[in-house]
């Protein structure tokens, strides 16, 4: 017997739009993050300000080219699997916008790079948040919740890196000393903001259905395994040797936490 031809469902509004603008954060942040990862150097000639030391130069460059990754793969999936995602943006943007006008003194705004950052973050949380109340009543399709050992493991890297971005925020030069490096106030407050982006994405998985949160594990592999590429970029700036080494395995170990607990269910778990 045939089966009856199933007319495809209909675009909603925002899909276009929604794929155009993770296409275009994948390609920017790839760019962007090749760059600060083979010239750590010299930010101050192409970067938007002199983003330094070289290791946080770095550790944002492995940032940007995980986002690559992250916002390329979300391109094709479902809403119901890319919203924590685009969510989390705003976690990201609004405290950068935040940050930005905080120091735009240290931003040369006779420089093309510095207006191209100041409309970036000013466009980004438009963008997205436009998309979110488009798509906010969407209804997504039910499923289980992930195992109790997975949820807690996003909880507490959630409260943790929660803790770490607020720390950034108020004190960067202080707090960068658990750190192999040091951090300057710009730069460690925006580093602020890649922590609060990532504890909403851990936030999301601890609370969100399996599928809602998949991706979001995803994202925390894969930003880890970014970082600890930067993290081998500037080796040899990371001092001292003791706090590199544990800064790289702790790096290595979220990166596998992160993985092991976005991997799919066996099917004797029957979840």
């Amino acid at each position: 017997m045939s089966v009856p031809h199933q007319p495809a469902p209909p675009v909603l509004p925002a899909e276009r739009w929604l794929r155009l603008l993770l296409g275009g954060v994948a390609f920017a942040a790839g760019l962007t993050g090749v760059v600060l990862l083979v010239f750590p150097d010299t930010t101050d000639r192409y970067f938007s300000w002199g983003l330094g030391p070289p290791p946080l130069t770095s550790l944002i460059g492995g940032s940007y080219v995980a986002s690559l990754f992250v916002f390329g793969w979300a391109v094709r999936r479902p809403w119901v699997e890319t919203r924590g995602l685009v969510v989390g943006t705003l976690a990201l943007t609004l405290p950068m916008l935040a940050v930005t006008f905080t120091h735009l003194d240290q931003f040369d705004l006779s420089r093309w790079q510095a207006w191209a950052w100041v409309a970036l973050f000013l466009a980004s949380p438009l963008s997205f948040g436009s998309v979110i109340a488009l798509r906010w009543a969407i209804p997504v399709e039910s499923g289980p919740m992930p195992p109790p050992a997975h949820r807690l493991v996003a909880a507490l890297l959630a409260l943790g890196l929660g803790v770490l971005a607020v720390a950034l925020w108020v004190d960067p030069v202080a707090t960068g000393r658990i750190l192999p490096f040091d951090l300057p106030p710009l730069g460690g407050r925006v580093l602020g903001c890649w922590c609060s982006f990532l504890a909403f994405l851990a936030g999301w998985a601890a609370v969100r259905r399996r599928r809602e949160g998949r991706l979001s594990f995803l994202a925390l592999a894969v930003f880890a395994a970014g970082a600890f590429v930067g993290g081998v970029r500037s080796f040899d700036d990371l001092q001292p040797p003791g706090q590199r080494t544990l800064y790289l395995v702790a790096l290595v170990g979220l990166a596998l936490v992160a993985a092991w607990a976005a991997r799919p269910p066996s099917a004797s778990r029957g979840v």
